[in-house]
């Protein structure tokens, strides 16, 4: 187990980070949608969570104290969508992501900005059947 995940997950949560890499220079949802349409359900796949854009310096503090289902994130990549993939990733990437088994905690920090970036609480079944659709 790592962060609170098995194997399993783990192996997942990699594969994510490897599909990543294939969006990562894509710069429009629109082109985003033409090259992985299942993206187009993206907002769908997430109805009911909050995903509230926020700048770095009004970024809560604490992502433990979060509301559940609440991701607060700044808009640091072309679009609301691709940001959230790409904090998404840096959270794996980094090992800022962590569940405890029915939600999963994830932040993401600019090391350029010395700020934190993305920060919240997610439903882990939610969050992996979605890395699942993407993998």
């Amino acid at each position: 187990m790592v962060n609170g995940f098995n194997s399993e997950e783990i192996v997942l949560l990699y594969k994510y980070i490897c599909w990543f890499e294939k969006i990562k220079r894509i710069t429009t949802d629109k082109s985003l949608y033409e090259q992985f349409p299942v993206q187009k359900g993206f907002w769908q796949h997430f109805k009911g969570k909050e995903f509230k854009s926020e700048k770095s310096n009004n970024m809560p503090k604490d992502a433990q104290k979060q509301k559940a289902n609440v991701i607060v994130f700044t808009v640091s990549w072309k679009t609301r969508q691709l940001s959230i993939l790409r904090h998404l990733r840096n959270s794996i990437a980094h090992g800022t992501i962590e569940t405890d088994g029915k939600k999963i905690t994830l932040s993401d920090k600019s090391l350029r900005l010395k700020k934190c970036t993305c920060m919240g609480n997610i439903s882990k079944s939610i969050l992996m059947s979605f890395i699942e659709q993407q993998v």
